[in-house]
């Protein structure tokens, strides 16, 4: 089946498209969730731009390189172990399928990575809480993240340290931002975060934009990375597990995750 491809262009990215719900008709009492957009079309959103600058859609999978920053407070604060898990499972991509890992635990471990001249992750990410802020609050350089430690970083700290015009990234990496268990979480965080990685060179973003919960976000990163590396478009491969926690778990919170980013990203060659 080939699904619609709504390719959104817009200098603002604070309205979250897969949660739109297209209908003729509407009944409070009978929702239909085939009718979020987000169930029925693979959606790509991306500031106008010069094609010519397009990022490349084929990340490299030979071999495939990731840096991955994970809040280790989360297990501990919330008697879980879901970062145990997903740490588990990047060693695993790592000794069975030749991924180069690097790993972080702090601000400071990403600052460092975003200043190196010669970056060549292809993929980052990160697993934190995570912190929009409206206008009257700071803006968008005032939303932070926080990894382990506790500390909060705001957007305006990694542009004073790491400024996207001085700091190019040369792997293009995906950015992963899965920010759970906060409290302000909102589409206004990537009005900063997404025109910063993409000045720095990142083919694209990707992450939730509302709060939702530690568990769930490990496992739909753990299930979209495990899909990726099958080699996929990411658009495709996003609306595949959107429906498929829908139809076999009768869970919408996929809908949360949306992509700055061109749906035809893949890795290729596939890693398995």
């Amino acid at each position: 089946r080939k699904w619609l491809r709504m390719h959104i262009h817009s200098n603002s990215f604070f309205i979250p498209w897969s949660v739109l719900y297209v209908s003729k008709t509407f009944n409070a009492r009978r929702v239909d969730p085939r009718m979020f957009l987000g169930f029925k079309h693979i959606i790509e959103e991306l500031p106008p731009g010069d094609g010519d600058l397009d990022p490349p859609k084929d990340i490299d999978g030979r071999p495939l390189t990731a840096g991955v920053c994970f809040n280790w407070d989360i297990d501990q604060d919330f008697r879980l172990e879901v970062v145990q898990e997903q740490d588990a499972f990047w060693k695993r991509l790592q000794q069975h399928h030749g991924v180069r890992l690097t790993e972080g635990k702090t601000s400071e471990d990403v600052v460092n990575w975003l200043k190196k001249p010669k970056l060549e992750n292809q993929i980052l990410y990160f697993f934190c809480h995570a912190e929009s802020r409206s206008l009257d609050r700071g803006g968008p350089d005032s939303s932070a993240i926080e990894l382990t430690g506790g500390k909060q970083t705001t957007l305006r700290y990694f542009k004073l340290k790491a400024p996207a015009d001085r700091f190019k990234l040369a792997g293009s990496p995906l950015v992963f931002i899965n920010g759970c268990q906060s409290a302000s979480m909102s589409p206004l965080f990537y009005d900063g975060w997404v025109p910063y990685f993409l000045a720095k060179g990142a083919r694209g973003v990707m992450g939730p934009v509302w709060d939702i919960p530690a568990v769930f976000a490990s496992e739909w990163a753990i299930r979209l990375f495990n899909r990726l590396v099958e080699g996929p478009p990411i658009g495709e491969a996003m609306l595949w597990l959107r429906r498929e926690f829908l139809l076999k778990h009768n869970n919408l919170l996929g809908l949360a995750y949306s992509l700055y980013c061109d749906g035809e990203t893949r890795i290729h060659p596939a890693l398995r």
